[in-house]
């Protein structure tokens, strides 16, 4: 018997039906891929995640490192800040704001505040009470977003003197270094800082270097001008040479001895071998160069013991110690190699990855750095500085001279007998 076939009402057509198919498919299936994932993490014990907020990350240059949370009480707001702006009510709405060239803050319902030169607890109590005045059920908070930036004039006896851009949250050292630095002849114990208002500061920035005294290492502000003059050599001043970050000029005080100025720097004689501190004096028009005794065990007349009083004018010289020995000759990997307390020359030898076949370990010459002698032999001790010259032995190099020449004569046999020559 045929099948009876049912007709369809006119309004559904094949392809309304193919459509909600296709439409329940797609709603179902992930449906069914979530509701298995959330079986599978609660078998496992884990809770249902949640997609991650998607941020964008803020690029390096862009990150301000603070040494901490920043004072509201101290922060002066300026031109540029921008607020982050939140308001809790029937509606919540964030939004930020920007401090307009003016110093203007524009807020909607309360128009334009003047907020440039108002410290930032100032400009917070100035929206808490135009908030409280206006509105009974909204409260609107205030917050530091990110900072401006300024600029700041560095001039004086700097390497790069000009105008940079800062933060004021950066330190007048900051600025100084982005200056490249002082010169020899800058007075490092009397940096102004000139501010718009026609205030100025004096700072012993030496006070800070030598004493980490923060206090002489100041904020920075909006057009700030830092100049560093130079020393007045007409002052009782001793220069200082041998370590590039600390030479120059330096003012002393009457009857301060070599160690009082010396353990001002300390931080810098790790690299000086106290053997080599001297100081140069000219005495009756005639220069003398005194080494300086730390320890006080040598009274030679050429020598400065470390109570002995500056005279202005002097020169204290620190030359740098030299951490590496120079290994040069016949081995394996010549070049510098770092210094060991107690080693010999045929200590170092091996470092070098050993003498080559055509080495004279016997003749091996030293030049002491210290000293500006020579020595010679494998068991001579070493110093920092020191430059190690292994020779190559004559009877080798006469040998390779027969090799080369033997040589060279069986070339000549071979081509008289085939008749080249």
């Amino acid at each position: 018997m045929n099948a009876r076939r049912r007709s369809l009402p006119p309004e559904v057509t094949p392809r309304r039906v193919a459509s909600s198919c296709l439409l329940a498919f797609l709603l179902i299936v992930p449906a069914i891929g979530r509701s298995q994932a959330a079986a599978t993490r609660q078998e496992a014990g884990k809770p249902e995640e949640t997609a991650p907020l998607q941020t964008t990350p803020m690029p390096y240059d862009q990150i301000q490192a603070l040494e901490g949370v920043i004072s509201d009480s101290e922060y002066v707001v300026g031109p540029g800040d921008v607020f982050l702006i939140a308001s809790f009510g029937v509606t919540e709405l964030t939004y930020q704001s920007v401090v307009t060239p003016e110093g203007k803050l524009i807020l909607p319902s309360f128009g334009n505040l003047d907020v440039a030169g108002k410290t930032l607890a100032e400009v917070k109590a100035l929206v808490a009470q135009l908030n409280a005045e206006k509105y009974r059920l909204a409260r609107l908070t205030i917050s530091l977003l990110r900072l401006r930036p300024i600029r700041v004039h560095v001039l004086g006896e700097v390497q790069h003197p000009d105008t940079y851009l800062s933060t004021t949250v950066d330190r007048v050292s900051r600025l100084l270094q982005m200056a490249g630095g002082f010169t020899p002849w800058s007075d490092r114990s009397r940096i102004q800082i000139r501010h718009r208002d026609g205030t100025a500061d004096t700072l012993d920035y030496l006070a800070y270097q030598l004493k980490a005294d923060l206090g002489q290492n100041k904020f920075v502000r909006d057009g700030d001008i830092i100049y560093v003059p130079a020393i007045d050599l007409r002052e009782a001043v001793v220069s200082l040479e041998g370590i590039n970050e600390i030479a120059g000029y330096y003012r002393i005080r009457p009857g301060q001895t070599i160690w009082d100025f010396l353990r001002g720097f300390s931080q810098y004689l790790r690299s000086i071998h106290p053997q080599d501190i001297a100081v140069v004096r000219t005495m009756g028009g005639r220069v003398v160069r005194y080494r300086v005794d730390l320890f006080g065990t040598d009274g030679s007349a050429d020598v400065l013991q470390a109570d002995s009083p500056l005279l202005p004018g002097d020169t204290i010289i620190l030359p740098v110690t030299q951490r590496y020995v120079y290994v040069s000759g016949a081995v394996q990997n010549p070049g510098n190699l770092p210094f060991f307390p107690g080693f010999r020359a045929l200590d170092y030898v091996g470092m070098a990855g050993g003498s080559r076949e055509s080495a004279n370990l016997k003749a091996v010459k030293i030049y002491h750095r210290r000293t500006g002698k020579w020595a010679e032999g494998p068991g001579e001790a070493i110093e920092r500085g020191d430059f190690i010259l292994v020779p190559e032995s004559p009877r080798r190099r006469w040998m390779d001279y027969l090799s080369i020449t033997s040589g060279i004569a069986s070339i000549v046999l071979a081509a008289k007998a085939i008749g080249v020559i």
